[in-house]
């Protein structure tokens, strides 16, 4: 049997995502609902293209120290770069 391709997919509790927004200079103005719309459409996106969306639990304070030791301020750049990382680790 084939293996399907998979993407990584951030995925926040309601709680990570309090603690996400709370982040200076985070400038989140979704809601979490919202959020969660656009996760399920990605992953709804994924499927319709054969690709399997993995969903990937970010932790807050891990992400931010990880951004920090790796010199990234800007938060949405180090939550991709750190998400490709916690995937890539989780896979093997």
């Amino acid at each position: 049997m084939t293996e399907q391709p998979g993407i990584g997919v951030a995925w926040y509790s309601p709680e990570t995502w309090r603690e996400l927004c709370a982040l200076p200079g985070a400038g989140i103005t979704k809601t979490y609902s919202e959020f969660v719309r656009g996760y399920e459409g990605i992953v709804a996106g994924c499927a319709a293209r054969g690709v399997q969306a993995v969903k990937v639990p970010i932790d807050i304070a891990l992400m931010v120290e990880w951004c920090r030791k790796h010199g990234l301020r800007d938060r949405q750049q180090g939550a991709h770069c750190f998400r490709g990382r916690t995937d890539a680790r989780r896979q093997g």
